[in-house]
């Protein structure tokens, strides 16, 4: 297992090589090029620990609830919310974006499991 700072670079590049695998799994998601797919990694993650920290009083409890699901709708909602600012990368629907928010989870998590 890889720790520390290059624990997280290699972390980033394989969520990036899984959001350029996610048009091939999910129609209406649109990744073009490395260099957006590593923004559009950055952002969710970003995103996700901002509301982590200012939400966890209502996302803890959501999670236990869920068993967990809600952590995909939310990530395909920030998938979303974060195409809309990354050129080079497109969400056509919220259904395409929650399925993508699913599926980028599973795909980050099998090559965090094959290469970290």
């Amino acid at each position: 297992m890889i720790s520390g700072i290059y624990g997280m670079i290699v972390q980033t590049v394989l969520g990036a090589v899984s959001v350029l695998l996610l048009p091939y799994f999910v129609k209406g998601i649109e990744a073009k090029g490395f260099k957006p797919a590593i923004k559009l990694v950055l952002l969710i993650t970003c995103v996700n620990f901002i509301l982590d920290i200012l939400f966890w009083w209502i996302l803890v409890p959501l999670k236990f609830l869920s068993l967990g699901l809600s952590r995909f709708i939310l990530n395909g909602l920030i998938l979303d919310f974060s195409s809309d600012f990354i050129s080079g990368v497109k969400c056509d629907s919220i259904k395409s974006a929650i399925i993508g928010g699913i599926t980028l989870s599973i795909i980050w998590t099998v090559l965090s499991w094959l290469f970290a």
